[in-house]
């Protein structure tokens, strides 16, 4: 018997054993998968190369380094944790 309930990756439900409206939503398309897709590739690149702009002047290539380093690891931080609050708040999450 099918016991588990909203699991629209297992095996089951790829059978058809779960009814419609046990299926998990789709997760995120269109213009939102593009946005996102967008947001994760470029949010690190854009605050790395902020980070190298004002972490040193043309003569510093040390604190441009440093600045870019930190500018990517900010970046790579905050989308992770955006990533986090938006899987939360999608409608698929809702249902398990």
């Amino acid at each position: 018997m099918h016991e588990e309930k909203h699991c629209s990756s297992c095996r089951a439900c790829e059978a058809g054993v779960c009814a419609p409206d046990e299926a998990a939503p789709p997760p995120l398309t269109g213009g939102r998968f593009v946005l996102a897709s967008a947001g994760v590739f470029l949010l690190p690149i854009l605050l790395a190369i902020i980070g190298a702009i004002y972490g040193g002047g043309e003569a510093d290539a040390r604190g441009q380094a440093v600045g870019g380093a930190l500018g990517l690891l900010l970046g790579m931080l905050s989308t992770s944790v955006i990533s986090l609050i938006a899987d939360r708040s999608s409608p698929r999450s809702q249902t398990r």
